[in-house]
């Protein structure tokens, strides 16, 4: 037999499980074999020590008050008192909170820029105040995305060089 074998039959062994044609297969085999019989010895060692465990003494009745106990927490009613505060104030106020969160946020979001405050009058709008806006945009654009910024400076270093 191989080692695997062996080392899948040790518990069958050790109860006394196996055909007598096995356990003289595995005799041999532990004899001839210190790593299997060294193996086989600290299974063993393990076994007995889990045998030798304690058991741990019942208690009477334990789990049928554990049952009553558990039934009679699911049967509890709850307060007139909790059921009003939950149902008819605390769910409203959140819905009427978050209803207001969300528009202050959209409202957030719909501002923009200070400049679209003078678009919204019916007035004429005179070119200075369009290139302004336009330019102060163009910039903005540039702020936010710092990597054009490496970008263009790189063309610009490498056009002067070249000159």
């Amino acid at each position: 037999m191989k080692c695997n074998q062996i080392h899948k039959k040790f518990y069958p062994y050790h109860l006394g499980n196996l055909s007598a044609k096995e356990k003289e297969a595995m005799d041999k085999h532990l004899a001839n074999c210190p790593d299997c019989m060294a193996l086989y010895q600290k299974y063993a060692q393990t076994i007995s020590y889990l045998n030798d465990k304690e058991t741990l003494p019942e208690h009477p009745f334990y789990y049928t008050r554990l049952k009553q106990r558990m039934e009679n927490r699911k049967m509890a009613p709850k307060s007139r008192w909790e059921h009003v505060f939950a149902k008819k104030v605390l769910q409203p106020a959140i819905y009427l909170g978050s209803l207001f969160l969300a528009v202050y946020i959209g409202i957030l979001i719909g501002s923009g820029t200070g400049y679209q405050s003078n678009l919204s009058n019916n007035e004429p709008i005179d070119e200075d105040y369009i290139e302004a806006y336009a330019e102060y945009q163009y910039m903005n654009d540039f702020e936010i995305e710092s990597i054009e910024n490496v970008l263009v400076s790189e063309k610009e270093g490498e056009k002067e060089e070249n000159k």
